[in-house]
């Protein structure tokens, strides 16, 4: 039996408050700018000018992103709803995942509050599901989960049938870019050398930084290490590392 579509809407309160902003501006902004007509190099109507221009702006954006807005949340896909227009994509489809995050550091460790979550159709964002929703993450959690478990699956059963698969990430430390490549024997990042899948022991995230993800092996710690947010398909390159080096006896390549 399938399961019933879940909701998200856009949220009323951040509706009404953006209208309520956005209209005082245009109210400030239109009694001020009055002063300009008396003397057009008074400040006052300039400024008064500029908060009306920000109030039509904040108004508009908030009637673009917000008015008339749902995400549904269904079995095999996800719904989007705008002003009485639908758009849905298959889980099937999405392929790839990334999620924003803005970081702050304090008592010694990084802390992350997510900002976005994107999912992206070849390779294109195809869906953005930012605070604009009501219980906003709670959709995006749903969605990373229904859509990483068929990637990664997808991912590993190519891996096992002799394919090589690759993930372009990003340096923990300074954001650049890395390249990794796992195939049957094990993972390799750029010229580095092969990780063989029996050695390796933890792929999950630094003890101190709930934002890198790190590769650890029965001889070294942390051997590999890469953004957990900001990169595409981050937590779907853990989850094939984790099934690949899980297997008991290795990859079973098929003929």
């Amino acid at each position: 039996m399938s399961a019933t579509p879940v909701e998200y809407p856009a949220s009323k309160t951040k509706l009404v408050i953006n209208f309520v902003i956005g209209g005082f501006l245009l109210l400030i902004g239109i009694l001020f700018s009055t002063a300009l007509f008396d003397d057009p190099g008074n400040p006052l109507g300039w400024a008064g000018a500029a908060a009306a221009l920000g109030g039509i702006a904040i108004i508009a954006i908030t009637f673009r992103r917000n008015m008339g807005r749902s995400i549904i949340v269904h079995d095999d896909r996800v719904e989007r709803q705008v002003r009485g227009n639908s758009q849905s994509w298959q889980y099937d489809t999405i392929d790839g995942i990334r999620v924003a995050a803005g970081k702050t550091f304090r008592h010694g460790r990084n802390y992350y509050n997510i900002k976005n979550y994107e999912f992206l159709v070849n390779g294109e964002r195809a869906l953005s599901i930012p605070p604009v929703y009501v219980n906003w993450q709670d959709a995006g959690q749903r969605l990373i989960l229904e859509v990483k478990k068929r990637l990664a699956a997808r991912y590993v059963e190519r891996i096992n049938a002799g394919e090589d698969v690759h993930f372009d990430l990003k340096t923990a430390n300074l954001g650049r870019g890395m390249r990794l490549k796992l195939d049957a024997q094990g993972i390799t990042e750029g010229d580095n050398g092969l990780i063989p899948w029996s050695t390796v022991t933890v792929c999950g995230f630094h003890p101190n930084d709930q934002g890198m993800a790190v590769v650890d092996t029965t001889g070294k710690n942390q051997v590999i290490a890469f953004r957990y947010f900001g990169s595409v398909n981050s937590m779907v390159a853990m989850d094939v590392m984790r099934a690949m080096a899980a297997q008991p006896t290795g990859p079973t390549t098929q003929a």
